[in-house]
């Protein structure tokens, strides 16, 4: 098997070139080293010798680890060194064994930004950065980057940490870091740079990932494959994508003792003559070489530690070169110097490379030469024979015969069961890894049996029959864990598809569900005050048969919360009520349960619930104050009513507030409001509903009294005509409303009179709508499958609905200016979507392909609302 050997290491150089170093990159054909830090990027030969560097522009602000990518810019190389905060992505030329000084791809919108991840094919670039949520796309034009397009990712905000384009079936894909997520997002671009909807691989799909960080991708046996490490799991995982577009997780592989890539830092793929291979490393200063086989498995070749002559501790940069029949690798490691890093140049020869197959079903028969070949069966019956080298032969469904040949070859055996031979095992050169048949990882949980010419091993279902090279058998004690075993590969089974809850922040968020019935609540809810006010509001529906008035339900859920009142005393309040008695009147107890049944769940009582309710009253164990409370509590009412409820949750109740608050700003300051200004006033109406305190802040402030001055009652009253009706006053309002200031009405009751006016609710909602579009997006949920309850909250959300993702979808709280965007249903104009819309009950329904989305209060959805 191919090693890892020292060829020399360097640790001088500029300090502003070496602290901070965090990215190498190696031209072979020029056999030429770049590296970039803070400070610039440098310019060092095969032997490491510091020949140029070039300084950067100073960074605006907090900058991000910096990186280099090579692209063309006008048919000629140079080096994209993006991470310092400015409003251009910084380049460099190199000329020889020189370097050009900077240039810059200006950022056409956006301001100053520090890109944490950037991507770029052709003239398409995709990045992302700490000031912008999301990914941007961009178009190259010149010197200038103009934007595309934008997309918010799963679990936004977080940092991504690295990007990866990757293409198969379903065409080209983003692939994104998300460390605090724990996971990854794709979103489909198209060649001229527009997204489509993002969707998340975490642990529900067996991607167990704890702070993901940098990719790769590598295209193996014709198929290309992803790799993620994650720092925080000390692991790599690969991944490929199906016919059907979808990744789908290949192998996942942790470190072990017989690796260097604990809480992994740094990470490269080559390919060489059709081979891949990976190399990683960690704070357990060293490096580990693998190679990545047909089918998407890794396996372990060699791994090398730091000593006194390298620089392999704790690595922040690496690169791999192709030459020479094997591949040249540096590293960018700790040393004892002022800078405190240095340079290490490290080589592995690898030979003649051989064929590299992956065979598909059918029974295959196939054969190498005197080169590294790679094969791995596919569904039959096969016969792998390596020939001469230093072969790996992985088995697949089916009776294999595995033959290595002259060489030091790897046997790798996967769960089958079915019964594979290998035919010309040789002991202590050759290599068996049965890290495959499952969770296995000593030598005495397998069943070994000599036989004459080899052994027996089995494992559950798994039998292996081995023939050694020489004729001679062999026992359990004639080979180790290293003979048997390869890395730590961990389980990808995805977690089953329970219901999950997920609540996002006062940024944008996207939140996504899967399969399950799936809770998605866009605002963070306030536990206390919500569980208060669902108890409320659930009454209201049971004794009253209609949502809650809001002052009535923040009188009541107040009490509630303060311990002033329990829950039987309201219910008692309720039923002594004149509303209550008007709805149940004089009833006696079969009465008065069936209209529960009615009122409360909808439908006729079922005789067994209907005699135990009865009963109870009539026998005086209940009170109707006790069973009323037992219809509003009971599961079947706290499901049904889920929806209503968070419409008056702290969250729900903010965004019902803010067209209230919208009215005040155009009627009292004559503008639109601000952002930060509409998510104050209404988070306090949230907290407390009454308007006139609310009012009395607008009319206090300096800005008012610029607007409105210090004016007599008749030219106030004239002034709010003017500004928010926008017409002169008619003489009968005008009258009323200086009588009323006359009579002792104050200007703040006045003032929210005009913005309550059903004239001035009715010409400011197109105004509202326009300012909620234009500040742009703000939660996006996903339901996925299953019966999903989505809750955008205050601000312009997006729904989003896939055609594969059959089930019911309810958005608690559909308002105009939220958007619904219906992925992969064919539909070429939102005509097609209303065809599907229907009312019923009061809500807005669509069906279709086997998804149903229910958008209560919405009477039709406008072009403005639908996303295709």
């Amino acid at each position: 098997m191919p090693e890892i050997a020292f060829v020399l290491s360097r640790a001088d150089g500029p300090v502003g070139q070496m602290a901070g170093l965090s990215d190498l990159l190696w031209r072979a054909g020029e056999g030429r080293l770049y590296a970039v830090a803070p400070g610039g990027v440098s310019l060092r030969d095969g032997d490491l010798r510091l020949l140029a560097v070039a300084g950067g522009a100073a960074s605006e602000g907090l900058a991000a680890p910096r990186r280099l990518l090579e692209v063309d810019l006008g048919g000629a190389p140079a080096l994209l060194a993006p991470g310092r905060l400015g409003a251009d992505l910084e380049f460099f030329r190199p000329r020889g064994d020189a370097l050009s000084g900077r240039g810059g791809l200006r950022l056409d919108e956006g301001g100053a930004q520090a890109i944490t991840a950037l991507a770029v094919t052709g003239d398409l670039y995709v990045t992302a950065s700490r000031q912008v949520p999301g990914l941007t796309a961009w178009r190259r034009v010149g010197d200038r980057l103009e934007p595309v397009s934008q997309v918010l990712l799963p679990a936004s905000p977080d940092t991504v940490l690295d990007l990866a384009l990757h293409s198969g079936a379903g065409g080209l894909r983003v692939v994104a870091s998300l460390p605090g997520a724990g996971g990854l997002a794709e979103v489909p671009i198209s060649p001229g740079g527009l997204f489509g909807a993002a969707r998340r691989l975490d642990a529900r799909d067996g991607l167990y990932l704890n702070r993901p960080a940098d990719l790769e991708t590598l295209r193996v046996a014709g198929t290309e494959y992803l790799l993620a490490a994650a720092p925080g799991s000390s692991s790599l995982a690969v991944l490929a994508r199906d016919a059907g577009g979808a990744l789908r997780i290949t192998d996942h592989v942790g470190d072990d003792r017989a690796t260097r890539f604990a809480g992994i830092s740094v990470l490269e793929a080559i390919a060489i003559g059709g081979q891949g291979y990976v190399v990683a490393g960690g704070r357990d200063d060293g490096v580990s070489l693998m190679t990545l086989l047909p089918g998407g498995r890794l396996l372990h070749l060699d791994t090398l530690a730091d000593d006194t002559r390298m620089h392999l501790g704790d690595p922040a940069a690496l690169a791999l070169g192709a030459g020479g029949a094997g591949i040249d690798v540096f590293v960018a490691g700790e040393a004892a110097t002022q800078a405190g890093t240095g340079l290490t140049r490290l080589r592995v020869d690898l030979g003649p490379i051989g064929r590299t197959l992956a065979l598909g079903p059918g029974d295959d028969r196939v054969s190498g030469g005197v080169g590294r070949d790679q094969f791995h069966g596919g569904a039959g019956d096969d016969v792998l024979s390596g020939g001469g080298g230093a072969d790996v032969l992985v088995d697949g469904p089916g009776q294999d015969v595995l033959s290595g040949g002259a060489g030091a070859d790897v046997f790798v055996l996967l769960a089958d069961g079915e019964a594979d031979r290998i035919a010309d095992f040789e002991i202590g050169t050759d290599r068996i890894d049965l890290s495959g048949w499952g969770r296995l990882y000593t030598v005495e949980a397998l069943d070994i049996t000599r036989r004459p010419d080899g052994a027996e091993i089995r494992f559950g279902d798994e039998v292996l029959r081995v023939a050694t090279s020489d004729g001679r058998g062999f026992g359990a004690g004639d080979l180790g864990a290293a003979d048997l075993f390869d890395l730590w590969h961990l389980e990808l089974a995805p977690l089953p598809e329970t219901g999950l809850r997920r609540e996002g922040g006062a940024g944008p968020d996207y939140l996504d569900g899967r399969g399950g019935d799936d809770l998605l609540l866009g605002e963070a809810m306030d536990p206390a005050f919500d569980a208060a006010s669902g108890r409320v509001f659930r009454l209201y529906q049971a004794a009253l048969d209609r949502a809650p008035d809001l002052r009535g339900l923040m009188a009541w859920s107040g009490r509630l919360l303060d311990g002033e009142r329990g829950l039987l005393d309201i219910a008692a309040g309720f039923t002594r009520s004149r509303e209550f008695a008007q709805r149940y009147g004089a009833t006696d107890s079969g009465d008065y349960v069936t209209l529960l049944y009615a009122n409360v769940l909808g439908r006729a009582p079922d005789p067994g619930g209907f005699a135990n309710w009865t009963g109870q009253i009539d026998s005086g164990a209940r009170s109707r104050e006790q069973v009323l409370i037992g219809f509003s509590e009971s599961a079947e009412m706290i499901a049904r009513s889920e929806a209503g409820a968070l419409v008056f949750s702290r969250a729900g109740l903010q965004a019902q507030m803010s067209d209230e608050v919208f009215r005040l700003y155009l009627s009292t300051l004559g503008r639109l409001p601000d952002p930060g200004g509409m998510l104050g006033w209404t988070g306090r109406l949230a907290q407390s509903p009454e308007l006139e305190p609310v009012v009395r802040g607008f009319t206090q402030s300096r800005e008012f009294r610029q607007v409105y001055g210090a004016v007599s009652d008749g030219d106030f009253v004239a002034l709010l005509y003017e500004n928010v009706l926008g017409r002169a006053p008619d003489a009968a309002g005008y009258a009323a409303w200086t009588a009323r200031l006359a009579g002792g009405w104050s200007r703040e009751t006045v003032v929210l009179g005009f913005s309550q006016s059903p004239e001035f609710i009715r010409d400011s909602a197109p105004r509202l709508e326009a300012w909620m579009r234009g500040e742009g997006p703000d939660d996006r949920l996903d339901g996925g499958g299953g019966d999903n309850l989505l809750m955008g909250g205050i601000g312009a959300d997006v729904f989003l609905f896939h055609h594969d993702d059959a089930g019911r979808h309810e958005v608690a709280d559909p308002e105009p200016w939220d958007s619904f965007s219906f992925e992969g249903f064919g539909y070429v104009g939102p005509r097609q979507v209303r065809a599907r819309t229907f009312l019923r009950d009061g809500d807005l329904v669509f069906e279709d392909q086997g998804v149903r989305v229910i958008l209560p209060g919405l009477a039709g959805l406008t072009d403005d609302m639908i996303l295709l």
